[in-house]
Order: structure tokens, then sequence, then C-alpha cells
């Protein structure tokens, strides 16, 4: 029987944050980690580069991981499992895992992966990654895989270089990535192209009519999609989206729900406290404290 392994990271925004790994144990074919005791604030910089070989049998689990991993697939498959959907990447596939996300991979079909993972941290790595909208965990299939797996492995010269310039380079990289993404959406169908708008900037004031126009739909072409691919509709599923974000926060830190409530993207707290009735029978002050006392 295959012995569960864990490791506790340190983090600063969250008071738990680990990793769980069990199965055969990984191959690691390189391995480049930033190690210099310069470590003065940056916004971003990339901290390893790695090159490993899965076992048939090994999964791997990120709790609520403080970095960004970017999971390049070289050969086989892997399943990415997030709280609310189900990923296959493949050869060629690169997936986004960033921080906060819980994810869990493991190799498909009894079959071996290579794959190769950039892992990049930072003071202001959360507000660079919403700005260039990398906010969210996602399936890349791109067009041009060897130019980006040259594009990671360039980034192991970041890695052996001053802090500086390392995150000079990483934040190009991540700039490059970014118009990747958006070239990559005019392929994706309108559905994915909302979904996807909606995890990156839920924060914001979205309008479900200004989406709908945004991905090339009608409002009610956009709520028939959403029903028949979800069993929702496009505002059900942005408060859920919504909703998510505000839970992490009432359990895991101390900000009154009003601030949640406007973090989290509600127009008013109100509102918040009236969509957060409707899924949990209890109010937000109420919902903290039973977690609280689960806690304790």
């Amino acid at each position: 029987m295959n012995q569960e392994k864990r490791k506790i990271i340190r983090s600063r925004e969250t008071p738990v944050a680990y990793d769980i790994d069990s199965g055969i144990p990984t191959a690691i074919v390189f391995s480049q980690s930033y190690k210099s005791s310069d470590m003065r604030a940056v916004p971003v910089f990339t901290t390893r580069i790695n090159e490993e070989k899965h076992g048939k049998n090994y999964w791997f689990k990120h709790i609520r991981y403080d970095y960004l991993a970017l999971e390049m697939v070289l050969e086989g498959e892997l399943e990415f499992r997030t709280e609310d959907r189900c990923e296959v990447a493949g050869p060629g596939s690169l997936y986004l895992i960033p921080p906060g996300t819980t994810v869990r991979f493991s190799c498909r079909n009894g079959h071996e992966v290579r794959k190769l993972c950039a892992i990049i941290g930072g003071d202001n790595l959360k507000g660079i990654l919403f700005t260039l909208k990398l906010a969210d965990s996602r399936l890349l299939n791109l067009s041009d895989p060897d130019a980006m797996t040259k594009k990671i492995w360039d980034l192991k010269d970041a890695v052996t270089s001053p802090i500086t310039e390392n995150s000079v380079r990483t934040y190009r990289f991540l700039i490059d990535l970014s118009g990747q993404l958006e070239e990559n959406q005019f392929t994706r169908t309108p559905f994915s192209r909302a979904v996807a708008i909606m995890e990156s900037n839920f924060q914001e004031d979205l309008q479900i009519p200004a989406i709908a126009s945004h991905v090339g739909v009608s409002g009610n072409t956009l709520r028939r999609m959403f029903q028949h691919e979800l069993h929702c509709s496009p505002l059900e599923y942005l408060n859920s989206v919504r909703m998510k974000f505000a839970v992490e926060k009432l359990r895991h830190t101390g900000l009154r729900v009003k601030e949640i409530a406007m973090m989290s993207g509600f127009p008013s707290p109100a509102r918040f406290c009236t969509v957060f009735m409707e899924k949990y029978r209890m109010t937000p002050g109420d919902f903290r404290k039973k977690e609280l006392k689960k806690e304790n």
C-alpha cells in the first residue's frame, strides 16, 4: 500500500498550505532552484525549474498552493482536478496553478508522465497575475508547444541570476504568457471564454450582458449555454465563483464581512448576505463561528 507523504509549506497569506503525494516516487531529471541569500523583496521571481518523470500510480495534491506553478506535459497524460472541474493535459499542454489553488494531478491510464515545471513566487505575485489575467487555474492547449517549452527552459537562467535580474526575466515571461492566452482565447468556445472572464475578473463589477457581448453571443444564448453545460444561469455561476473566494476569506482571515463582500465582487454587503443565506442557510457570521468551532 502506498504511503502518503505530506509537506507543509510556510505561507504568509494562508494559515494552512501543504502538499500531499503518494505512489511511485517521482524521478527528478533536472532541477534548478534559486539558492542565493539575496532575497530582497521583489514583485515576482522564478524559484525553481524541474523536469520530472512520474510513475504510473503517482498522484500529487497542492492544498491552497502559495506559488504559481506551470505544468508543461512533455510525454503521457496528466489529469488535473480542482473543486469544480477535471481536465486532462496531454503532450504540448500547459496547466496553470495560481496561488491559493487546491488541485490534484495524477498519471492517466496507468502510463508514466514526463513534465516540465516552473515555480514562481514574489511579494506581488497575486496582483501581477490578476492584472495579466493569469489568476485562474486553467488548461492551455498551445499552438506552438515547442516554443513555450523553450521559454520555460530559459527561465533556468533566471533562477541562476541575481534576484533583480531574475525578477525582470520572470515578469517578461509572464507578460508573454498572458499574450499567448489572449491569442488562445479566440480558438475557445464562447462558453469557455465567458467562464474564463468570470473566474479571472470576479472581483470586478461584471455585468452578464457585457460578458455575452464580449464573447460574441446574445444574453439569451449565453444563458442557454450555461444551462446546458452547468445547469445554472451565468449569474448563478458568477456568484458561485465569488462565494468560493468569500468562504476562504471567512475561514482563514479576520476580515470583516463587509470587507469580504466588497473583495469578492458583490455590489453590496446586503447582496452578499442574501446570496450567502440562499446557499448555506446561515449568515456569514454564523458560518465563521461554525468553522472556528470545527478547528477548536
